[in-house]
């Protein structure tokens, strides 16, 4: 009997046998009974997780195709993004779907599956080794606060939800002044998110979307560098931390913002809140920790779903089906016009 699980985990970055030690703590890729084949080619899996997309055209792996599990991570998708013909394709290759977002397919509705990014800014320093790991955040209890209020936000516009945070952030940047330092790349880069929130006690998080299941790093990274979030996004991050533990803000509402902003301020909420920001650091590191996630549903699988024989399955990428949608509707198209020539055609003689 094998002492781990062994879990495929496909993931659209293409990372081959990713490190994962700052999540798990070991550099066995081991956590919590399963053992984590990250981008490999491992052949005999007992579960198979697909985060967003494959990195190839086609992959393949032999087991059964109710432990082939989808899973989304992104959070700027528009709302009906899964719902398109060939997205639905896609997704139909899988025994089970979770997603932030509707399929219309059946489906288990969960917040997207991410990792902290605190130890790195997306782009530049993204999977560096350091010595802030999970047992390094466990233990953490007290960080020295110099500065007062923080926020990490791109300039970047490609979708309406950034364009309303960005318009949001030059408004608090004008009000808060030299008071609101503002880390982010486009405007103020910074080597690793630590360096823009472990310092604060105060610190804004703006998911990209406002979605009930939409809650990502940007919360998470709050909670690790123990400072307070100042929080719009997800209606439902109650289900997962303490109200205690965060400030609600509505972005749309600029004014009323500022007011729940400066009410914290005086009433020292960070102090006087600061247990339950370290509980919600733990339950970061744990409930909520990628790895955790998955072994706690590829446990569940391995309990309920019958074992039976292993089978190549084959799984193709969200390109194939699109290109392929795109070949069935430009067919469609040749076949009408040519009808319509030969009607036109009969019409006339």
């Amino acid at each position: 009997m094998n002492k781990f699980l062994n879990i495929k985990l496909t993931t659209n970055d293409g990372s081959k046998n990713s490190d994962i030690y700052e999540f798990v703590g070991n550099y066995e890729s081991e956590f919590n009974g399963c053992k984590f084949w990250i981008n490999s080619d491992y052949k005999e899996a007992d579960v198979w997780f697909v985060i967003e997309d494959l990195n190839s055209p086609v992959m393949n792996t032999n087991i059964e195709r109710g432990r082939t599990i989808f899973l989304s991570s992104e959070t700027s998708w528009y709302e009906d993004y899964f719902t398109k013909k060939h997205k639905k394709a896609f997704l139909d290759q899988f025994g089970r779907i979770y997603s932030c977002y509707e399929t219309g397919l059946k489906q288990v509705y969960d917040i997207p599956f991410l990792t902290w990014m605190i130890n790195n800014n997306h782009i530049k320093t993204e999977g560096v080794k350091n010595s802030r790991d999970i047992n390094y955040f466990m233990k953490l209890q007290h960080l020295e606060k110099t500065k007062k209020l923080s926020i990490i936000c791109s300039t970047k516009s490609f979708t309406d939800g950034h364009k309303k945070r960005l318009n949001f952030v030059y408004k608090l940047k004008e009000y808060f002044q030299d008071d609101l330092d503002w880390f982010g790349n486009g405007i103020n880069p910074i080597q690793s998110k630590w360096e823009g929130i472990a310092p604060y006690k105060y610190h804004i998080a703006i998911e990209n979307k406002f979605n009930k299941y939409i809650m990502s790093e940007k919360l998470y990274d709050s909670y690790l560098g123990l400072s307070m979030p100042i929080y719009s996004g997800s209606s439902n991050v109650n289900k997962y931390f303490s109200d205690k533990s965060l400030i609600k803000i509505d972005i749309n509402n600029f004014e009323k913002s500022i007011e729940i902003i400066e009410k914290a301020f005086n009433e020292n909420l960070y102090e006087k809140n600061y247990k339950y920001i370290v509980e919600s650091k733990n339950k970061v590191c744990n409930e909520l920790n990628l790895f955790y996630r998955l072994s706690v549903i590829a446990k569940e699988i391995d309990k309920n779903e019958e074992k039976g024989t292993k089978k190549k399955v084959t799984i193709r990428n969200k390109n194939y089906f699109e290109e392929r949608s795109k070949k069935i509707e430009n067919s469609k198209k040749l076949t009408i016009n040519f009808f319509k020539k030969i009607f036109k055609r009969y019409v006339i003689i």
